[in-house]
């Protein structure tokens, strides 16, 4: 069976007992004429990556038999705007959801791997910038910090920041010892447009430095990227079987 047909197959699953299972929803960055980063090592573009890394991870989670489905917001090389993404997750009644990035700096320098989750203020000058970054490819005028905290507010009373942190520590803790030689650039937090309006817990990974000479070469090989992409899997499979803790406030 082909690979992209499997792939159709698992994001499709047709019995009742697999419509009332949670559901992931996969969010590859970028898309169509919205290319993100580029790696010139590797000549490829960030909207790429992202979309190879999205289908991995749906293979893994069923190597892992997750106790969930898995939907992907793009199954090709096509352009959504982010507040699109997140209406679809809604629509589909998403249990959560995840963006898939691959990151880039002004100085080529920088490398390694973090996981954001939404706060109207940014943990500190290089999230806001990448979120600035992210943010700058939406077609609406931009949000400012009293939207962001409105829909917080409202988060919060759901739980939904509190189990956005528990998704985005399992994750990036499952990077951690996927590549334990990589910079940890932790769990950050941010205003990104993407996980805003979302209605489930959600997260950003940013997966690595594609601009960085080294790195970008470390992530088109296969064995780290497959790594990377059974990871964030093994993140997302750890969250969906622990016990959810209730919100102390």
């Amino acid at each position: 069976m082909r690979p992209l047909l499997t792939l159709a197959l698992l994001c499709a699953l047709p019995s009742s007992s697999a419509a009332k299972s949670p559901l992931i929803v996969l969010d590859p960055g970028h898309g169509g004429t919205n290319r993100g980063a580029y790696g010139a090592t590797i000549g490829q573009h960030e909207k790429a990556l992202t979309l190879k890394l999205a289908r991995r991870i749906a293979f893994f989670l069923r190597e892992l038999k997750a106790p969930a489905r898995v939907r992907l917001t793009r199954n090709r090389d096509r352009y959504l705007t982010l507040a699109r993404r997140a209406t679809l997750a809604n629509s589909w009644s998403g249990t959560l959801f995840v963006s898939l990035h691959f990151n880039a700096s002004q100085s080529r320098t920088q490398s390694g791997f973090e996981t954001y989750v939404l706060n109207a203020k940014a943990s500190d000058r290089e999230a806001s910038r990448l979120a600035q970054l992210e943010n700058g490819t939406r077609e609406q005028q931009p949000r400012g910090r009293d939207a962001v905290g409105a829909i917080l507010a409202d988060l919060e009373q759901r739980a939904m920041y509190a189990r956005s942190r528990r998704l985005a520590k399992q994750v990036q803790g499952a990077l951690r010892q996927a590549r334990p030689k990589a910079a940890d650039r932790g769990v950050r937090e941010a205003p990104f447009d993407v996980l805003m309006g979302l209605k489930m817990p959600g997260v950003l990974v940013e997966a690595g430095f594609i601009d960085h000479p080294d790195e970008s070469r470390e992530l088109n090989q296969a064995t780290t990227f497959d790594a990377i992409a059974q990871a964030i899997a093994k993140g997302i499979t750890s969250y969906l079987r622990r016990p959810k803790k209730v919100a102390r406030r």
